[in-house]
Parts: structure tokens; C-alpha cells; sequence
């Protein structure tokens, strides 16, 4: 469990709500793959961090700005990765199975899953869903391809 203080940050008036934002992000990517984006709330995340609601919220408009950056987090840390996988295989078919390799045993394999693939499964058959509309807003087409 990630613990938030602000004990020796005193001085650094920018790096308190960085460092924050970031464990508020961690902590919520953490249970999403869980649970399920569905299945975790604003509450799960600041009690896991020790954070006050009005903390969070000085941080993040809702819920669903959370979920939309986590993606967006989330996603980018993906493309980085598989973009590495990519550079550290020779071309052709021997590069897409170390980047399909990479995936798996990255994503895919721990706790929960691919956050991308099980947040598109809860959300598909509801059109007009606040997590569909955050995935929407956190991964733009052709973005991942």
C-alpha cells in the first residue's frame, strides 16, 4: 500500500501535487486492473493514499479525468515499451513477436489484464458510458497503431 505525506517536501511547492497526482494514478491504475474501471471509486484511491477527498479533487476535476489520464498514462507507457521491444528485435516477424511477447508478459499476464482491452470489454455494450466516453478521450484512433 502507497502512503502520501508531505513530511520533507516543504520548499518544493510544485513537486507536493506532482508527486500526488502521480501516486493517485499509480494507486487508481493498480486497483483498475483489480477490479475493473467499473469497480473502483474516488474513495478506494485517496483511502489507500491517506489523501482527502479535497486533496483529489485539487487534482482531478472527477472520476472520469482520472480514468481518462490513467489510460493516457497507461497507453503511453505501452507504446514506449513496445516501441523498446521493437528496437531490441531485427526486423520482420521475429520484431512483432518480441513487441506480442513483451505485451503479454507485461500487461496482459499480471494482475487484471490489460487495462486497455478489459476497459474496452466492460464498456462495449454501453454506448453512452463515463468510462466509454474516458476511453474515447484517452486513446484517440490510430494513436496505438
Amino acid at each position: 500500500m502507497l502512503a502520501f505525506s508531505l513530511s520533507g517536501l516543504r520548499g518544493r511547492a510544485a513537486a507536493p501535487a506532482r508527486s500526488a497526482r502521480e501516486n493517485v494514478l499509480r494507486v487508481a491504475t493498480r486497483l483498475a486492473r483489480a477490479r475493473g474501471l467499473e469497480n473502483f471509486s474516488v474513495t478506494d484511491v485517496t483511502r489507500q493514499l491517506g489523501l482527502s477527498k479535497s486533496m483529489f479533487y485539487e487534482r482531478f476535476e472527477s472520476r472520469t479525468e482520472l480514468i481518462a489520464e490513467m489510460l493516457v498514462e497507461y497507453s503511453s507507457t505501452l507504446l514506449r515499451d513496445a516501441e523498446a521491444a521493437g528496437r531490441a528485435a531485427p526486423k520482420g516477424i521475429r520484431r512483432l513477436v518480441c513487441i506480442l511477447e513483451m505485451w503479454l508478459r507485461n500487461y496482459v499476464l499480471r494482475e487484471g489484464g490489460c487495462l486497455i482491452l478489459s476497459g474496452a470489454i466492460e464498456c462495449a455494450s454501453r454506448p453512452n458510458d463515463v468510462i466509454r466516453n474516458a476511453m474515447k478521450s484517452a486513446v484517440k484512433p490510430g494513436e496505438l497503431a
